[in-house]
């Protein structure tokens, strides 16, 4: 029952996007060819697109003619549904669907639903070609009227300012009137592209005027594009449109890179007026231009020879952020570069949001080993082995290619991580390096200390664990604790080729967490409170008395407890937290999880229920795309969300 729930609650959440609009504007530029968009001369259109959201590849259905298409647009579904199959359709010319709820003697369209579903609702239509009113059920409005070129903005414009309206549609018969004269590019199509600019800016001065750009989406689109003097063919250049979406609830900058096909946008109007859509439409919502929207996916270009090893998504300022070994990249939500802070020569792990102050926070090791050399060759063996944690200041992470002098970046020094690698112990009556296996840190979160819930976040730092299976004492995963508010204290800018030894002497607490035996120990460390679990990723372990599960869930909801550790011939004692009982269940060792295929490279919380999880890929460069991820719970413990 209880994941039942966390999937209602996570499905509403995803599709109940917070939406300030009321009103739709909707201008449609009959014949507007997306691959004419760059060169057209249309500066009021080209800033409604920054300042909104946007695509040049909104397809057309087939074939790409005129009332197919307009059809499509306003009753969400293709020509095999509304049955609309020629240029100069007046009427559906094949039977619809068994169960389809006509009115009108036409296919339901989205002016006709709002005007069932909200009988007050004020609309008004205008249009140059006169099959539009066809296609849109003239029934439904309060006022429709066919206008002359060079007449209709201002008609349209004026109705607006009168009426204050909840619904306006205005449709021009250009540039496709000047495309099959002159040609689609012809400098005539450009010349009329620049009087359409004109046109939609007199449209929009009206909404504004009439006090209603608060609450309005506007809606800029054509039905189909052209090549030469046609169009219904199947070239790009005949089924690309480009679509605009500005106004109140859009997201500011958004490149819409989902699929989109004429009928979405009857769904996407349905959405913007608040109405309910019938089972016979096939268009979806174009949820991206909305605010509030997640992507799906996100990724993060390609980045060279390292591999990815954490993530951090930053929601409410827009940011993603990739480690990527020797360099930490920030992109908007689109994955659009910003900012990147280059040449670490140490080895940059996973990473974490700090909640309280918006900074990210990292591990980070300088270590004499094959992985070490690797990044920066002989100097490895010159220095001391030494871990950090870094701290980021995203805000001041502004172009690529900074460096760590730069002063988005400081280093705060752990010796108790340096102690415990240098420390030789004695395991099985044998003299072992690094004691509880430990080969540096990796993972680390922001979560509260255990039986704390709802308390002060504090930063989780998760040794890396060497997986010597000839050793009893490294299948703990070990979890340091610090306190980081007065952290500043300690923070020193990295100078190239000086390591410093500022930092805290010791940790608010050590804990251990008995997963059996990992590879390289605890890679991604994240704290979901939605669900109120940490979650530990790692490679999996090699020892064959285990599971090696890949995914744990380790339990904060008690204080940890005071406990004999395995492995150590009864002579250590110290503070143990446990597993959830998730997941699978190994009965010889009682350790719960999952074998889960991600979030070694990547897992974060962004709320709800709802999670950012990286699939690395090596070709032809390593690079990473998230996916977006809903908290299951049971056998399975992410479902990627659709």
């Amino acid at each position: 029952m209880k994941t039942k729930l966390i999937i209602c609650l996570t499905a509403l959440l995803l599709t109940a996007q917070t939406l300030t609009a009321r009103r739709l504007v909707f201008i449609g530029l009959d014949g507007w060819a997306g691959n004419t968009y760059e060169q057209s001369d249309m500066p009021y259109v080209k800033q409604l697109a920054k300042e909104g959201a946007m695509t040049l590849e909104k397809r057309a259905v087939l074939p790409s003619s005129s009332a197919i298409n307009w059809a499509s647009i306003f009753m969400g579904a293709g020509p095999e549904v509304h049955g609309y199959l020629n240029w100069g359709s007046k009427a559906p010319e094949m039977q619809q669907p068994t169960g389809t709820v006509k009115t009108h003697n036409i296919f339901p369209t989205v002016f006709q639903l709002a005007r069932q579903q909200k009988p007050d609702v004020r609309m008004g239509l205008f249009y140059e070609w006169d099959g539009i009113k066809y296609l849109t059920d003239t029934l439904a409005f309060d006022h429709h009227e066919q206008t002359k070129d060079g007449h209709t903005a201002q008609i349209a414009a004026e109705y607006i300012k009168a009426n204050k309206p909840d619904v306006t549609v205005i449709v021009f018969d250009n540039p496709d009137h000047t495309g099959h004269g002159k040609g689609w590019g012809s400098p005539e199509y450009y010349a009329t592209m620049m009087q359409l600019d004109k046109d939609v800016a007199t449209i929009i001065s009206a909404v504004k005027d009439a006090g209603m750009a608060d609450d309005t989406v506007v809606m800029v689109t054509g039905d189909h594009g052209g090549s030469g003097t046609g169009h219904g063919g199947t070239n790009m250049a005949e089924v690309n449109s480009p679509l605009i979406m500005w106004g109140a609830g859009i997201q500011p900058g958004t490149v819409i890179t989902d699929m989109v096909i004429g009928y979405d946008l009857a769904a996407t109007m349905a959405h913007i007026i608040g109405i309910d859509t019938p089972r016979c439409w096939r268009g979806r919502t174009i949820d991206q231009a909305f605010e509030g929207y997640l992507p799906r996916s996100i990724y993060s270009g390609l980045q060279g020879k390292h591999h990815v090893q954490g993530i951090a998504v930053d929601i409410a300022r827009g940011y993603v952020y990739f480690s990527f070994t020797t360099r930490l990249v920030k992109t908007d939500m689109q994955g659009r570069l910003i900012g990147s802070i280059e040449g670490l020569t140490g080895h940059l792990g996973c990473l974490a949001l700090n909640p309280d102050d918006g900074k990210i926070y990292a591990s980070l090791e300088y270590k004499d080993d094959a992985i070490g050399r690797g990044i920066s060759g002989d100097e490895a063996t010159k220095r001391e082995n030494a871990w950090y944690i870094a701290v980021f200041d995203g805000e001041k992470i502004t172009r690529p290619g900074m460096k760590a002098p730069d002063g988005a970046m400081t280093t705060v020094y752990l010796p108790t991580v340096v102690k415990d690698y240098t420390a030789k112990v004695t395991n099985g009556g044998k003299t072992v390096d690094h004691r509880y296996g430990c080969a540096g840190v990796d993972g680390v979160a922001f979560a509260p200390l255990p039986g704390n819930d709802g308390g002060k976040n504090v930063l989780y730092v998760a040794y890396g664990v060497y997986s010597d299976t000839g050793r009893t004492d490294n299948d703990y995963q070990v979890l340091l604790t610090y306190d980081t508010r007065d952290w500043e204290k300690y923070g020193q800018i990295p100078a190239e080729g000086r390591l410093h030894h500022a930092g805290p002497a010791k940790p608010l607490a050590r804990y251990f967490v008995y997963t059996g035996n990992t590879s390289w120990g605890v890679q991604n460390l994240c704290y979901d409170p939605f669900s109120g679990t940490l979650f530990a990723a790692v490679y999996k372990g090699k020892k064959k008395t285990f599971p090696n599960y890949s995914l744990f869930a380790i339990d904060l909801s008690d204080k940890a407890r005071k406990q004999k550790l395995k492995g150590f011939g009864g002579k250590e004692s110290r503070l143990v937290l446990p597993l959830k009982e998730l997941g699978q269940h190994d009965k010889a060792s009682d350790i719960y999880g999952w074998h889960f295929p991600y979030g070694s490279t990547g897992l974060c919380a962004i709320g709800n229920g709802l999670f950012y999880i990286s699939h690395n890929s090596g070709h032809p460069e390593e690079n990473t795309t998230l996916h977006l991820y809903r908290y299951d719970g049971g056998t399975t413990p992410f479902v990627e969300v659709q």
